[in-house]
């Protein structure tokens, strides 16, 4: 990855990070959505996280922390028409920005549901035409699997970037443990939960971009 990283948490720079990305966010028409929540214990469940892509800088925001933040800072970008907001799987993502912010986000643009109509459309070959490597698989047979199957992110990943092993193991985390953070020193397995997150906005924005 060559863009930059922010992570948004709570302390005393947390307004003023929020500022600078609502700045930057609003100089942009293309920027890429995930959330991370949690229900276990719970009813309804939780959104630990909230994930936001562009070409220059991720961000990731705590909103266990920060949940009043986000419901104000966020809703005129993601209620908005003027960002295209990129999204991998969205239906639990939407279905939560209302519940837990009173966000009923716009203009957003379903990557999983793209595959699957470009594969049912039998344009499939002419988007792998655009990678720098052929796929391991014939496209022939990418073309049948995914015309009738939602692809998961993992696989979209591992096909446009075969470098790239995105573990989706992290996905079962718990993502409401929090642990203060000493000198701004991030612990080891809290950095394992944010590249995860980092990912599932990254590779969305960065293909759209392509």
């Amino acid at each position: 990855m060559t863009n930059d990283f922010k992570f948004i948490t709570e302390g005393q720079t947390a307004h003023r990070d929020l500022n600078y990305m609502m700045a930057h966010l609003s100089q942009k028409r293309i920027i890429s959505l995930d959330l991370e929540f949690n229900n276990d214990h719970s009813y309804e469940g939780i959104t630990c996280l909230v994930q936001i892509g562009t070409q220059q800088v991720d961000y990731i925001i705590d909103s266990l922390y920060l949940h009043e933040s986000v419901m104000t800072t966020l809703k005129s970008v993601l209620e908005g028409t003027e960002q295209l907001k990129v999204v991998f799987g969205a239906a639990n993502d939407i279905k939560n920005l209302k519940r837990d912010f009173f966000i009923h986000a716009n203009k957003m643009f379903d990557l999983q549901i793209f595959f699957r109509k470009v594969a049912q459309k039998n344009l499939l070959q002419h988007l792998i035409s655009l990678l720098p490597h052929p796929p391991a698989e014939a496209v022939s047979d990418l073309q049948v699997k995914y015309s009738s199957q939602m692809v998961g992110y993992e696989v979209f990943v591992r096909l446009f970037y075969p470098d790239v092993i995105i573990d989706k193991r992290v996905q079962l985390a718990d993502f409401r443990i929090r642990k203060a953070l000493e000198d701004d020193v991030i612990p080891p397995h809290i950095l394992e939960l944010l590249k995860y997150s980092r990912d599932d906005v990254h590779y969305c924005c960065e293909f759209l971009c392509f």
